[in-house]
């Protein structure tokens, strides 16, 4: 196995945001290293993530989402992050309207993150 210096950048794996594990900011989740001071994400060889979610409609426009998001971005070992929260979800004219708020419960002092995702999933 290749060291994760050696690989390309596009081709290191991330976690963290709207797309894997809501509750944790874009690339947060995964290797890092330390330079003058601050910390940089350089992605990884491996990723694994799981989401569960609940959505229920109201009525034909207007319903409500619960969710877990957990996973990790790693080389030897996952180190776990798991999220939780709830999400607003609207039938507009021009498409699904999602608003989602979720905390990472990693630690205890974890910022709220708020996605906003606009028409179809992909």
């Amino acid at each position: 196995d290749a060291p994760v210096g050696t690989l390309p950048p596009s081709l290191r794996f991330h976690a963290g945001g709207e797309h894997s594990i809501r509750g944790y900011g874009w690339r947060e989740v995964g290797p890092r290293v330390g330079v003058q001071g601050q910390r940089f994400a350089v992605g990884a060889r491996n990723v694994i993530t799981a989401s569960a979610e609940f959505e229920h409609y109201l009525n034909d426009r207007y319903g409500y989402a619960v969710f877990v998001d957990t996973g990790s971005a790693f080389n030897a070992r996952p180190d776990m992050h798991t999220g939780v929260g709830v999400g607003l979800r609207w039938r507009s004219p021009v498409g699904p309207v999602r608003i989602d708020i979720a905390r990472g419960l990693k630690d205890a002092d974890s910022p709220f993150q708020i996605y906003l995702g606009l028409g179809a999933e992909l």
